[in-house]
């Protein structure tokens, strides 16, 4: 199956809405402790933040059922106020959601999504699916709400504003760094 075009999404720029979802683990413990900090973190930083209604809910080892969860990453998708979808945290759960995406509503509405880890299932589909381009990198709970390597802070912030001062060099990758659509 051919990779449609890519999709590149818009750059991030403060006052701009990110929207955070939990498509995989809950947010609990020490865990919710962290992703209050990094919810804080991102508005300290100037963007305002919208909460998924299950950004912070839990089932069983879960942050959701699978339709909650769903839900909050489509409505985030479909939200014209939302520039970006941050992950509260991985874990388990995201490949459970990817037959039940809507992939016309992301495709219609592409914006940034950043994780890692269980949420590399939703990079990979909406590659394959939509052709658009996201991004591993940190989540809420686990480096902006804790303590975030200084190098990966500032690439992070480089590549999804677009920064004058971006330090990568095409070189190190192998190819031309992508640069997201102003």
């Amino acid at each position: 199956m051919a990779i449609p075009t890519l999709i590149k999404p818009q750059k991030l720029n403060p006052g701009d809405t990110i929207g955070i979802v939990s498509p995989a683990g809950p947010v609990y413990g020490e865990k919710l402790a962290y992703f209050e900090n990094g919810v804080r973190y991102l508005q300290d930083r100037g963007y305002n933040v919208k909460l998924g209604q299950f950004a912070k809910g839990r089932f069983g080892y879960l942050a959701g059922t699978d339709q909650e969860r769903l839900d909050d990453l489509l409505s985030m998708f479909s939200d014209t106020d939302v520039k970006a979808i941050f992950v509260s945290r991985g874990g388990f759960g995201s490949a459970r959601l990817l037959d039940k995406v809507d992939f016309d509503v992301i495709r219609n509405n592409p914006k940034i999504l950043m994780g890692y880890s269980d949420i590399t299932a939703l990079h990979l589909a909406l590659l394959e699916k939509c052709g658009l381009i996201s991004f591993a990198g940190p989540m809420v709970s686990p480096e902006f709400g804790n303590e975030i390597d200084p190098v990966t802070e500032k690439q992070c912030w480089n590549i999804l504003g677009n920064s004058p001062d971006r330090k990568l060099e095409p070189k190190e990758f192998g190819h031309e760094p992508y640069i997201l659509n102003n």
